[in-house]
């Protein structure tokens, strides 16, 4: 599985669990309001690929068919009542 993360202080907890288990993760940027990252990750397999940061990156996983891509979580998702 490889992982795309965008640079916050809650993802570098993140990148040291990571590290703790030896799971490579590349550091990305993103360009607002385009949804670009930077630098552009180079994918060896779409089919598995976690991306975690901003809303920006649901976007872009969905744009390159990754997959699983991101999790969309609470309260961020629309659920129907």
């Amino acid at each position: 599985m490889q992982w795309l993360l965008q640079e916050f202080e809650d993802t570098h907890k993140l990148a040291e669990a990571l590290d703790q288990l030896a799971i490579p993760y590349t550091w990305h940027k993103v360009v607002p309001f385009i949804g670009e990252l930077i630098p552009e990750p180079v994918v060896a397999d779409p089919g598995a690929v976690v991306m975690f940061g901003s809303y920006s990156l649901w976007r872009n996983a969905e744009a390159n068919g990754y997959w699983p891509g991101v999790f969309k979580l609470r309260p961020f998702v629309q659920e129907e009542m």
